[in-house]
């Protein structure tokens, strides 16, 4: 049985327990990105881009029934999987590698998860106003502009919200001087990060 209560402050334990729930999954997490991009990517790590389990358990049950999470630039689709193992709110996992993409399909036909919530597609050409609720770890980058742009344009039709996680040090600075998104809440992360806050 999977430990499901959240560890806090002791990062050993929460890779420990995110490898568990990888295993679980039955995910390959050491699939590489072949597709990533210089403007999506830079100077990042694939170890680093995977979000930790705990963080998506805070997001998905802040999210009011009846309501889903699109989660951009997704990896594994960690989200999702939790999200219907857990029966929280439904999470759409959007993932440029295709390698990525596959493997989360893979690990869906051995579970018997539902493979409607993995997206393979850039995010800079997903239909934004299906959603209320995106979760975006990027660093700065013109992808995010493009679709910080385009969610500025959406939100004029429907309230949206962002979850957003740091990753360089530069993208919390950078929202909170637009005029256009404010912070409503804040979590800390289970992992050490540029920010020690999951933001909202």
């Amino acid at each position: 049985m999977i430990e499901s209560k959240l560890i806090e402050g002791n990062s050993r334990e929460v890779i420990k327990a995110d490898r568990k729930w990888d295993a679980f999954f039955l995910l390959d997490t050491d699939t590489k990105i072949e597709e990533a991009s210089e403007d999506l990517y830079p100077d990042i790590q694939a170890e680093a881009l995977l979000t930790s389990y705990q963080d998506y358990y805070k997001i998905l049950t802040d999210i009011p029934k009846g309501e889903s999470l699109c989660d951009l630039g997704a990896g594994f689709g960690r989200g999702s999987f939790l999200a219907q193992h857990l029966n929280l709110p439904d999470c759409y996992s959007v993932e440029l590698s295709t390698s990525r993409f596959k493997a989360s399909l893979r690990a869906c036909e051995k579970m018997g998860y539902q493979e409607k919530y993995f997206i393979n597609k850039n995010v800079s050409e997903l239909e934004l106003k299906s959603f209320h609720h995106f979760y975006l770890y990027f660093p700065k980058s013109p992808v995010v502009f493009g679709l910080l742009n385009r969610m500025r344009e959406n939100a004029k039709k429907q309230i949206t919200y962002l979850y957003v996680t740091e990753s360089h040090g530069d993208m919390i600075p950078f929202l909170e001087k637009l005029s256009f998104v404010s912070e409503v809440n804040k979590w800390k992360t289970a992992l050490p990060r540029h920010s020690p806050f999951l933001f909202k």
